[in-house]
């Protein structure tokens, strides 16, 4: 008898145990998860990005000093003080296709030195469906230091699917777009005030794809003007090489000057890589990313 109520006690006391380890591992799973979504949902999305530039050692100590005499002209730099870039550098932003949504958000990257930026554009709405309910965005990426991207160059935007939960891709590769109309002519391609007209609403041939042209600045629709684009809060010049899908790219002249690329996630990897490669870009002053809406995970 006495052996049976020993017995009852212990296994009272083991089932106890085992409640209150599930129960703690309850909590604490719980409390990691409402971090993590508060996180998302407060927070923009982090993304890594890399300019790789094979050609940085034609780069001389004379051009990154003029260059940063002209991006720098509100204080006197000389070649000796801390005004002056080591390496070249790249500005990067981004905004939603409907400007009115988000405000344009900058960072700067340099070369061949990996980058974590916040690209609010592609930040998802804090809400727990799952949908694509969300606006296109556009990524804008310009020199820094100098006035054009060097003949050959990599950009690589790397998204960790697991951090953000969610995934991106150019809005060409998005499967809401996959069967929509491309612009005229080659999809990816140097685009400036000499052919930016093809790609807002008041074209009838192309009703699937269309550019806000609220977005880009007066002068981007001027043909005479040789000198300044902007697109929100970045200036890409007047040669900006058009990325919309994978695929070649290509100049004005219908030359191939690169490709795009995209990386998927694996099982051995949850980061999803969009990678972008000119092989020979003569005089490009800018680059523009059309994203489709991002998709919650």
């Amino acid at each position: 008898m006495k052996l049976n109520i020993r017995m009852s006690t212990i296994l009272t006391y083991v089932a106890l145990i085992c409640l209150l380890v599930l129960l703690l591992i309850y909590l604490n799973g719980w409390n990691i998860n409402s971090v993590i979504k508060e996180g998302l949902n407060d927070e923009a999305s982090s993304f890594i990005v890399t300019m790789t530039n094979n050609d940085s050692g034609s780069v001389s100590s004379s051009d990154i000093f003029d260059n940063a005499k002209k991006d720098n002209n509100q204080k006197i730099i000389t070649p000796t003080n801390n005004s002056l870039p080591s390496h070249l550098e790249y500005k990067i932003s981004s905004i939603k296709s409907d400007i009115n949504q988000t405000k344009a958000t900058s960072d700067i990257i340099a070369e061949n030195t990996p980058v974590n930026v916040k690209l609010d554009s592609l930040r998802l709405s804090p809400n727990k469906k799952r949908t694509t309910n969300e606006s296109n965005s556009f990524i804008m990426i310009a020199p820094k230091t100098k006035d054009t991207f060097p003949l050959y160059f990599q950009i690589k935007l790397e998204n960790n699917t697991h951090t953000t939960n969610m995934s991106i891709d150019l809005w060409g590769d998005h499967y809401m777009n996959t069967k929509k109309a491309r612009p005229p002519g080659n999809p990816n391609s140097i685009i400036g005030p000499s052919n930016l007209s093809l790609y807002v609403p008041n074209m009838d041939n192309i009703p699937d794809f269309i550019y806000s042209k609220d977005v880009f600045s007066n002068e981007c629709f001027v043909k005479s003007n040789t000198s300044t684009c902007t697109v929100g809060d970045l200036e890409l010049g007047t040669r900006i090489a058009n990325i919309i899908q994978t695929g070649d790219i290509f100049d004005i002249d219908g030359t191939k000057i690169g490709h795009a690329e995209k990386t998927a996630t694996s099982k051995s990897s949850t980061s999803e890589d969009i990678t972008i490669t000119i092989e020979n870009g003569k005089n490009i002053t800018g680059l523009l990313l059309y994203m489709g809406s991002s998709v919650k995970l």
